[in-house]
């Protein structure tokens, strides 16, 4: 890809990356993609919900590793959440180098999940890009199964601590994008006639209907630890 953006792509006005719709994806590919377009890319952190399932799976356990547990004991309790901590254990970032110096917007929208809303967050708390959506925020779905083979647990994904947004969660909330192009149903109002009222409407019900697009493995993933863990069954 670097050799592709110097030489194929040099002569482009911009690179627009099109995360709408996103189910998501490798986490790696968000850590490796951004050095490609900025120098000294920030790395982005995450902590986990602070309470007794979080501990006894990523502190008490036997498989719990050293960044889990020094997340957990620079917390404080009655903290919702642990301390921000590098959980990802791939090569460090700012690796490979800037290969692009065009501008690299990204174009959302409030079903771009996972992966693709921590995208749109490293280019948006580097600066590298501004983030344009159709909606004025990602779907704020960002939490992440850490397991070991006896339990599992939910990460809750954070901004860059070193960006411009601080740790800002992610989780719930969503990214703030920078600029809302409301087009869709501005555009099916003037195919079909209809008001903009009438379209809005169609479209709110038809996309109440879909599945979560992470649903098929984180959470089914969760829902099958519970079906097997003996603490869960004895509450039942």
């Amino acid at each position: 890809m670097h050799a592709f953006l110097l030489n194929e792509l040099k002569d482009t006005d911009s690179i627009v990356f099109d995360l709408r719709d996103n189910g998501g994806g490798s986490i790696f590919f968000v850590k490796a993609i951004p050095q490609l377009f900025k120098p000294d890319f920030p790395e982005s952190s995450s902590k986990y919900l602070r309470n007794k399932i979080g501990y006894n799976s990523l502190v008490a356990s036997q498989y719990a590793e050293k960044t889990w547990i020094d997340s957990w004991n620079e917390s404080k309790s009655g903290d919702r959440h642990t301390a921000l901590k590098q959980f990802d254990m791939f090569e460090p970032t700012s690796t490979l180098g800037q290969a692009y110096l065009k501008p690299t917007p990204v174009f959302n929208n409030g079903r771009s999940f996972s992966a693709g809303e921590l995208f749109s967050a490293a280019i948006q708390d580097s600066q590298t890009g501004t983030i344009f959506s159709e909606d004025g925020e990602t779907s704020g779905s960002v939490a992440n199964v850490l397991d070991t083979p006896t339990s599992c647990a939910s990460v809750t994904a954070a901004r860059c601590a070193t960006g411009v947004n601080n740790g800002k969660l992610i989780e719930d909330i969503g990214v703030a994008v920078d600029s809302v192009l409301s087009t869709a149903v501005l555009q099916q109002a003037a195919s079909t006639g209809k008001t903009t009222q009438e379209i809005a409407i169609e479209l709110a019900k038809k996309r109440s209907l879909e599945h979560n697009p992470i649903y098929g493995h984180r959470g089914t993933k969760v829902i099958k630890w519970l079906i097997n863990s003996a603490e869960w069954n004895q509450k039942l």
